[in-house]
């Protein structure tokens, strides 16, 4: 044992370094008692609308070691949040929670506003707007100018339900369904008026399976994270025709999204985060990504700076990592393979790929001897960035080596397990 532990010591000291397709590095993480579904950072601390477990603080001051400071414990389920000054609006299904976040270790209730099917807020002067899926009215304004008394102003009820939602100079820009036949939709609501909203104009969006993710609005576009569809860009200049420009297909499922710069971040499940340049709107493209140990859901933060991704059980900070400045990932001319991530790691690792062409796969793993332990992949794959996981956990501490043929290019790399 003592000999297998030096040899894996001195094989760690000459891994090769890590290849730069992995643009963004995991600087620390945290766990969380739930399900991450939204998130807002100020200054340093996360608030993170936490399901069951309600509003959780994490102070982010060490981003190494971020932890989990402080927490509300919501009568229900924290879907949604957002944070204007020192108050907290938290969409808490069966009602809006209002809170006073100025002391982040002792968050404080001030009133809630009951409804039902609550899971979305946006927050714009003196009013609330709150998503309820397809209760009617399936969104409503609320009027708190007054934290501890909030009151009902207006509501308005279409075809189909609603989800996310944002606000941006006059209009509420909402993301719904219909079930019959199924379509997505994105609706701009005129809510200039609190008093009187109507639908200015709406657009057609791909997603036919569940209610896109999310939604953010800068400028005149509209970026949603559209689940299996990716990202769609919606021109939105003019309300009363909105018009899809351009998508950019994400490999997972994005669920959330945070505009910074010309890049738009994206939480994408299983993909972990995904980062995708859209100083063009009508031709964006995946420019980099990081990884997360659990499904991505949702994100926070600057490009050049840090990262924030909840997920199903985590908080994630993501930086830059510095590699390949200036790479553009539009159109790569080969087959890559990255090094796997985690590594070393405990129980199962991501092994990245990108083939320029249609490519029959095989991925195979070995141990140390040269004998095959599993195969990961064997079939067609298409053009673009692939990944495989390995879930190693029946498997012995050591060195092993992935194996990625793609038609007649072969790639091979070094990986330690170590529990």
């Amino acid at each position: 044992m003592k000999k297998l532990a030096f040899v894996i010591m001195i094989l760690l000291i000459n891994l090769p370094p890590a290849r730069s397709q992995s643009y963004f590095e995991v600087a620390g993480s945290c766990l969380i008692p739930g399900e991450g579904w939204a998130l807002e950072v100020v200054g340093n601390y996360a608030y993170i609308a936490c399901d069951l477990s309600g509003l959780q603080i994490v102070e982010v001051t060490d981003t190494e070691n971020p932890c989990v400071v402080s927490f509300y414990s919501t009568p229900d389920r924290a879907l949604d949040l957002c944070l204007v000054g020192e108050y907290a609006y938290v969409a808490d299904y069966s009602s809006l929670q209002i809170l006073n976040i100025s002391d982040p270790i002792s968050p404080v209730f001030l009133g809630s506003y009951e409804s039902d099917n609550i899971i979305s807020v946006d927050v714009s002067g003196n009013f609330a707007y709150i998503g309820q899926g397809y209760y009617p009215p399936v969104f409503e304004i609320i009027d708190i100018s007054d934290p501890s008394n909030p009151g009902f102003v207006s509501g308005l009820t279409f075809l189909g339900g609603v989800g996310q939602l944002y606000y941006s100079d006059g209009y509420l820009y909402v993301l719904s369904n219909v079930t019959e036949p199924y379509s997505n939709y994105l609706r701009a609501v005129d809510v200039s008026d609190p008093y009187n909203p109507f639908i200015a104009g709406s657009v057609l969006i791909p997603g036919d399976i569940e209610i896109p993710g999310d939604i953010m609005v800068v400028g005149d576009y509209a970026y949603i994270a559209d689940r299996s569809s990716g990202l769609q860009i919606v021109n939105i200049a003019n309300a009363e025709n909105l018009e899809i420009i351009g998508s950019c297909d994400t490999p997972g499922d994005a669920t959330g999204i945070f505009l910074d710069d010309s890049y738009a971040i994206i939480a994408d499940y299983y993909s972990g985060v995904q980062i995708v340049r859209v100083a063009d709107p009508a031709d964006p493209f995946l420019w980099g990504y990081g990884f997360t140990g659990s499904p991505a859901i949702g994100v926070f933060g600057q490009i050049w700076d840090l990262i924030y991704v909840t997920t199903t059980d985590s908080l994630f900070i993501f930086r830059y990592s510095g590699d390949n400045i200036g790479t553009d990932l539009k159109n790569p001319q080969e087959f890559s393979v990255s090094q796997n991530y985690p590594n070393p790691f405990n129980a199962s690792t991501v092994i990245n790929y990108y083939l320029a062409e249609e490519s029959d796969v095989a991925i195979e793993i070995y141990d140390l001897l040269g004998r095959k332990v599993e195969t990961l992949a064997q079939g067609i794959k298409p053009v673009g960035n692939h990944q495989a996981t390995w879930d190693a956990s029946v498997q012995a501490s050591g060195v092993y080596f992935y194996r990625i043929k793609a038609g007649d290019k072969v790639e091979t790399e070094k990986m330690v397990l170590l529990k």
